[in-house]
């Protein structure tokens, strides 16, 4: 049996540690970004999907741009779920109108 990523990354944090591996989601997508702590001011980086078996290596990147990436990755990520509560504002505020259209209609005479 092949391992998953996500096996394949316990292994790398029982074995090293959790102290230079940073996990972030990519917002809207199944994905994760590893960034692995290789050298003071090199990171590497890899996606993969964690129950797949799959990764992509997609470079490394100095202490400065990693920091870039993952704020570009948060802002995103804040964005994605502030999308959601607007979309579930608008539903409840429309919810509430048609309850008060309907309890307006049954209480006419």
């Amino acid at each position: 049996m092949r391992k998953n990523n996500i096996r394949r990354l316990a292994q790398i944090i029982a074995k090293k540690g959790g102290t230079g591996i940073l996990v972030h989601s990519i917002p809207g997508s199944p994905l994760w970004m590893i960034a692995e702590r290789i050298a003071d001011d090199s990171w590497a980086l890899t996606l993969f999907h964690p129950m797949k078996t799959a990764f992509y290596q997609l470079g490394l990147v100095d202490d400065i741009n990693h920091l870039a990436l993952w704020k570009e990755l948060t802002a995103l990520e804040i964005l994605r779920k502030g999308r959601h509560i607007l979309v579930v504002k608008k539903l409840k505020a429309r919810v509430t109108q048609f309850n008060q259209a309907l309890l307006a209609k049954n209480n006419s005479p």
